[in-house]
């Protein structure tokens, strides 16, 4: 069966292709569903309790956003022939997103235990050096694995390039969030 972990950061396109994964029939973890909140899933990462999360994570076929990102070494290690989808964005443009998102929803502990702060705004700074520091981690670690796939959700190619990637010939990319930059325009 296939497993994919996506190991980007929120606001780079992971809640897009989670629709599309789960449109080809994948098992896509759902929050509400678990009635599970981010924050929650977050908390149990910050306290080491990853062997909870990697149990939640085997349920399920996909799962996306945080805390999957900050696990991408004890996920390959626990699933190893899982695929993971790494989706990214500019620096600028994500940072610009999240505080975008941040004025919607509010600060957050979630935020709090990933960038040292509850909100981007006052901390533009730790937030670009820790997504920069992530992709740099991935990049590095992933560098030539055949189980990887980088990718920007806004370029032209992309739903191919994932479906070719995970075998779903089927795989459609529906854009979900409009904060976002259509595709192909970035």
């Amino acid at each position: 069966m296939l497993k994919v972990f996506q190991i980007g950061f929120g606001r780079t396109g992971t809640k897009s292709v989670a629709a599309g994964l789960r449109q080809c029939g994948l098992r896509v973890l759902n929050l509400q569903h678990e009635r599970l909140n981010r924050a929650r899933l977050i908390r149990l990462w910050a306290q080491g309790r990853k062997d909870d999360l990697i149990d939640l994570a085997a349920r399920y076929d996909v799962v996306e956003d945080h805390p999957w990102p900050l696990m991408f070494l004890d996920l390959e290690l626990a699933f190893p022939n899982a695929r993971f989808l790494y989706s990214t964005r500019s620096p600028e443009s994500w940072l610009a997103s999240i505080i975008n998102h941040t004025a919607t929803r509010g600060p957050s502990e979630g935020k709090f235990h990933i960038f040292g702060a509850d909100s981007p705004v006052g901390n533009e700074a730790k937030y670009l050096e820790r997504f920069v520091m992530h992709r740099n981690e991935v990049r590095r670690h992933f560098a030539r694995s055949p189980r990887f796939l980088e990718f920007d959700v806004t370029q032209p190619g992309t739903e191919e390039r994932i479906g070719a990637f995970l075998g779903l010939s089927q795989f459609r990319l529906p854009q979900l969030n409009r904060s976002q930059p259509e595709r192909g325009t970035a």
